[in-house]
């Protein structure tokens, strides 16, 4: 789309010519949602989306676990629903040993979660908007209500 204007406005077309005029005041920033820490430093995290292969992009970056000194190899406490699972933060796809659910820096610069081979989204039963919780070392969480 931005070529075909790009082209147009280039071979000499009025802007007016490519389409409706819209009104600065209509538009709204897009809006992600941000992680929080809860008290005892986990954090409350959502699953941005989902790959076609079952990984899901959370809305943490490494530095969130850096500022609770957790780093790669670290095992941090997952917990989504009423599941709680351990995940191994790890550098590549590749380090995840078979059926393993592991953390790791995405190519957005973001954790997801993945599972070797299988899908995490499908293996747990998340899907975009699901609530992650993240429970570093050396941090707690609430307990889960029944």
């Amino acid at each position: 789309m931005l070529s075909r204007c790009a082209g147009a406005l280039a071979a000499g077309t009025p802007i007016e010519e490519l389409g409706e005029p819209v009104d600065p005041a209509s538009l709204v920033p897009g809006l992600l949602s941000l992680p929080r820490e809860l008290d005892g430093g986990a954090i409350e995290a959502e699953v941005w989306w989902i790959d076609r292969f079952g990984n899901c992009q959370l809305n943490v970056g490494p530095e969130d676990l850096h500022a609770r000194r957790a780093g790669r190899g670290a095992s941090i406490e997952v917990r989504f629903d009423r599941i709680a699972k351990s995940a191994r933060w790890v550098e590549t796809y590749a380090d995840a040993k078979p059926s393993e659910l592991v953390l790791l820096v995405d190519s957005y610069g973001m954790l997801a979660l993945a599972l070797d081979r299988r899908s995490a989204a499908a293996e747990y039963g998340l899907h975009t908007g699901s609530g992650v919780l993240l429970v570093p070392p050396g941090t707690t969480a609430p307990e889960a209500s029944s």
